[in-house]
């Protein structure tokens, strides 16, 4: 086969499902749609696992592998793999499929043609996690947990840290994550400016 007609055969390279993956982690998710570092580092472990199951389970080059090849049938028969042959749990199936729909979506901001397959992928449905009722902590018992650190200096510092984590629900990572940027002062008040796409935490 002459070089000429291997490289015909080479798919444009905007069509290879794996192309847009950097900007997709690097870019997309951490400077225009703010996710977290924990949301970044799932969705890169989503696409890593899909990667691996179309080369080595289905015996694709990711080379070859385009977006137009990405079907309903091929991504339910993914979660089936990961179910039945790697007894991954239903929330770590619904994880790794988030990814791939994730993905997808952005890819299909990108270009128009893999809309199609990000609405058929969209409709694989994800598995039912039961709901775990955790325990409710009293009030009373709230406050003997928020006045355990002594009150000192450092002990303050520990008591504001604890009440910010019970009040936002942030990550820690979020947490340590937060910088003086992010403190506003308002007025009478201080608060933290919605990173994380909750509403603001008021605390002074």
């Amino acid at each position: 086969m002459s070089r000429k007609s291997k490289v015909s055969q080479q798919p444009a390279y905007e069509s290879l499902f794996f192309s847009r993956t950097a900007d997709f982690l690097n870019l997309y998710l951490e400077r225009q749609a703010g996710r977290s570092p924990y949301t970044r580092k799932s969705y890169r472990a989503g696409l890593a696992s899909f990667y691996d199951y179309i080369v080595d389970v289905r015996g694709i080059s990711p080379m070859q592998y385009q977006f137009s090849q990405c079907t309903y049938q091929q991504v339910l028969e993914y979660s089936q793999y990961l179910q039945e042959e790697l007894h991954r749990k239903n929330s770590t199936v619904n994880s790794k499929l988030a990814a791939i729909k994730a993905y997808l979506e952005y890819a299909s901001d990108c270009d128009a043609a893999v809309i199609s397959v990000y609405v058929s992928v969209s409709r694989v449905p994800f598995l039912t996690v039961p709901k775990v009722q955790m325990p409710v902590i009293q009030s009373r018992d709230l406050a003997v947990f928020l006045d355990s650190p002594e009150h000192t200096r450092t002990g303050d510092r520990d008591r504001f840290i604890l009440i910010l984590l019970f009040d936002s629900a942030i990550r820690v990572s979020e947490l340590v994550g937060i910088t003086l940027g992010d403190i506003v002062n308002s007025l009478r008040h201080e608060f933290l400016r919605d990173s994380f796409h909750r509403p603001p935490v008021f605390f002074g």
